[in-house]
């Protein structure tokens, strides 16, 4: 084994043995609290892993383009570098290629909620135009909240503040598959 891969393997593992969170950039995705570890493409995912993943492609500054990808956290797949690829990123779906989910397809994999209710990895969703990725909440009012967003091919990856009422369009939405805690 490469000493890299040797180094990667035990990291992963320690990590997984402590329960970590998170790992050192570019490593690999964060354990999940109950200590399952790495999982595979469309296992179900902890809010607080999605939330992780967003960081990976905020803190690489990804760029926005529909011709271009861009790896996930663990650099074993890549997902196109527009708003359905990164949240098809950060709850590790399909990658790019044939069949990989599109802004018009999100909402085969996941269900509607009530805007007021969003939590974390999240998403609002306007099929067929644009997505973007919930944080949480900046007011109790529940009306401005944090957002990942790749939607603009001048910008890198945004991570901002937003008022609910300029989503009016978009319907919030929960990853099938999504686990609380």
């Amino acid at each position: 084994m490469s000493s890299s891969k040797h180094t990667r393997r035990r990291l992963l593992t320690m990590a997984a043995g402590a329960g970590a969170m998170a790992l050192a950039p570019g490593l690999a995705q964060p354990a999940h609290a109950d200590g399952i570890g790495i999982m595979a493409i469309g296992d179900p995912i902890h809010r607080s892993a999605v939330i992780d993943r967003a960081w990976t492609w905020v803190n690489r500054g990804v760029q926005y383009s529909q011709q271009g990808v861009a790896d996930d956290a663990e650099r074993n797949h890549t997902y196109r570098r527009d708003c359905s690829g990164f949240v098809s990123m950060c709850w590790h779906l399909r990658p790019s290629g044939i069949g990989c989910p599109w802004t018009g397809s999100l909402g085969d994999y996941s269900r509607a909620k009530a805007k007021a209710n969003l939590q974390r990895g999240d998403i609002l969703l306007d099929p067929g135009n644009h997505v973007v990725l919930f944080q949480h909440w900046t007011n109790d009012a529940h009306t401005t909240f944090m957002l990942f967003e790749l939607g603009n091919p001048t910008s890198d990856m945004n991570h901002r503040e937003a008022s609910l009422s300029s989503y009016g369009g978009f319907t919030a939405r929960e990853y099938n598959k999504i686990v609380d805690g």
